[in-house]
């Protein structure tokens, strides 16, 4: 049986296993969803300066074409992301990799771990109403957003996966000029 205690945090442990029970497998990690757009982002990162589209992309990550539309509209909308419709156009990096957390990656899908909800559920749960394991939570929440906000899409890009999958910089996708965040703040023509 797993006890409460038996949660940790290093900061030299993997993002994935940052947070596992003393048995083995995880018992928190980034859902797929955010996982998926990690590395969407990281062959942005890899490749900064150009217009990238989606197929490319989709080839780079094996994430599905539709499910990668998805993703990149979310973060379109969370403004990490912008693009640029027409013969040239595609994704870019809304802001250089040094400045987008993991965090504000993560926060875009909404992953529970970026939501500050109680670990057993509980609603009613809160600093005035503890649950049993409200306090310690709290507390390893705090140090899993602040792991999280040390990595940038930077580190992430270059880790060694994604120069096998997206090979070196500048290699996939890149079509014109470089991505201009535009008054509206999506990247979008007016």
């Amino acid at each position: 049986m797993m006890s409460i205690s038996s949660i940790f945090l290093t900061p030299k442990s993997s993002l994935r296993q940052a947070i596992r029970p003393r048995h083995g497998g995880r018992m928190f990690a980034l859902t797929q969803t955010s996982s998926y757009a990690v590395q969407a982002l990281g062959c942005l990162a890899r490749n900064v300066g150009g217009w990238h589209q989606a197929e490319p992309i989709s080839e780079c990550t094996g994430v599905p074409k539709p499910y990668l539309a998805k993703l990149l509209h979310t973060l379109v909308g969370a403004g990490i992301v912008v693009t640029k419709r027409g013969y040239r156009g595609g994704y870019g990096l809304s802001r250089p990799p040094a400045q987008i957390s993991l965090f504000d990656i993560v926060r875009a899908f909404e992953d529970p771990l970026a939501e500050k909800r109680c670990m057993l559920g509980m609603s009613q749960c809160s600093d005035e109403r503890a649950c049993p394991v409200h306090h310690f939570w709290k507390e390893k929440r705090r140090e899993i957003v602040h792991q999280l906000e040390s990595v940038t899409l930077e580190d992430l890009a270059t880790f060694g996966d994604f120069h096998t999958r997206c090979g070196p910089p500048g290699t996939s996708g890149a079509a014109t000029s470089s991505p201009e965040v535009h008054e509206n703040g999506n990247g979008a023509k007016k």
